[in-house]
């Protein structure tokens, strides 16, 4: 996250959809099971707008990679 505030991108993607890869390969391992558990448990500590411009995201971003296979 305090890397996605000095993005040079814009808009700022989510790091999970972004091409440039700021992280470090076994920092993306060890984030993606502990977004799984702490993601859905933000939607009800105040986050719902954050959590549904994340699923609005990654929806685009798999209509866009279905796009350019074909």
């Amino acid at each position: 996250m305090a890397l996605r505030v000095f993005c040079t991108l814009d808009p700022t993607p989510f790091c999970a959809h972004c091409e440039v890869r700021c992280f470090k390969a076994e920092e993306r391992t060890w984030d993606r099971p502990m977004m799984r558990c702490a993601g859905p448990r933000s939607w009800a500590s105040g986050f719902a707008r954050q959590g549904a411009r994340h699923f609005v995201g990654s929806v685009r971003a798999r209509i866009r990679r279905l796009k350019n296979r074909t």
